[in-house]
């Protein structure tokens, strides 16, 4: 990499931070209000995706993406098996399982870290 190539992606990190804090912060309120404001959030994260390739934040965006389908899906089961009582259960996991990943995908975006964005916890 010489060193203009260092230059170009350190601007292009420091361009969309402010960017990737508000997605995560869309995510975050996305808790108190049934995920309705997480929707404006994934949106964002996709269309911000694309431009960001090669960087930390392409991988937290893939993070945040999965993160979302897969509280959708766990809802959804954990919706069916109210029924058996169990569903109650998968809320309450879920919920924590969500509110970790915001929280610590915030934590490495601040410190500069990346994310594993194909893992299920980190």
């Amino acid at each position: 990499m010489t060193d203009t190539d260092v230059v170009a992606k350190e601007y292009l990190l420091e361009q969309n931070k402010p960017y990737m804090i508000v997605t995560y912060i869309l995510f975050a309120i996305g808790i108190f209000t049934g995920g309705f404001i997480t929707i404006i959030g994934l949106v964002l994260a996709y269309i911000k995706r694309k431009d960001v390739v090669g960087t930390i934040y392409h991988d937290h965006l893939t993070y945040l993406i999965r993160t979302f389908w897969i509280s959708v899906i766990g809802s959804i089961l954990s919706f069916i098996l109210l029924f058996i009582l169990i569903g109650y259960l998968g809320f309450i996991l879920l919920s924590l399982w969500y509110i970790f990943r915001i929280v610590y995908g915030l934590i490495q975006l601040l410190n500069k870290q990346p994310v594993t964005a194909t893992g299920w916890f980190m």
